[in-house]
């Protein structure tokens, strides 16, 4: 079945981050291999394949997102509840099996980028699976620690991502032992 498309969106001021000598959309067809191959098809095709035309200077640029996925193609929000809830679902799972990548040598870094973006009006659905747009876009000058990285795609996803790790507590003070009476 040939690719169908999901969205177009204008980049907007948003910039593709960079990775290496190219753009994380660069890189989707390899890296989307090596995620079928450590968390399942399922969880490499969260991730619609990208069409960027940059801009021109006097034109903002785009990005076509396309799924070769069938079924019928609908973006989350337009779902009723029944099937919205099932779709979060599959998402929060599909999600929970790619966030232990972030600590892998190749796919993390990318992983990091791509998370960065989608919010739930870029969530579509096709067929019962979630599909992520818009994804691996930042604003140009954003910093690219994990911390920034991680702080930005919770701000996007965070609705469908687990808790993150809660810092350190601090040592509760030791309470005061009353004197004898």
């Amino acid at each position: 079945m040939a690719d169908r498309r999901l969205a177009r969106t204008g980049l907007n001021g948003r910039v593709p981050f960079r990775l290496g000598r190219g753009s994380v959309q660069d890189e989707h067809a390899r890296i989307s291999a090596q995620l079928a191959n450590l968390a399942g098809a399922e969880a490499a095709a969260l991730f619609a394949t990208p069409v960027v035309t940059l801009g021109n200077g006097s034109a903002d640029g785009s990005v076509e997102w396309l799924t070769p996925l069938p079924g019928e193609i609908a973006p989350l929000a337009n779902l009723d509840a029944a099937a919205r809830q099932a779709a979060e679902e599959r998402l929060r799972r599909l999600l929970g099996r790619l966030l232990p990548l972030l600590a892998d040598a190749d796919v993390g870094n990318w992983l990091r980028r791509a998370l960065v973006g989608p919010g739930a009006a870029s969530i579509y659905v096709v067929g019962g699976q979630p599909v992520l747009t818009e994804w691996g876009l930042g604003r140009p000058g954003m910093a690219e620690t994990p911390q920034a990285l991680e702080q930005a795609m919770r701000a996007g996803l965070g609705a469908f991502l687990p808790a993150a790790p809660a810092a350190a507590a601090a040592p509760s003070p030791v309470a005061a032992v009353p004197p004898p009476a």
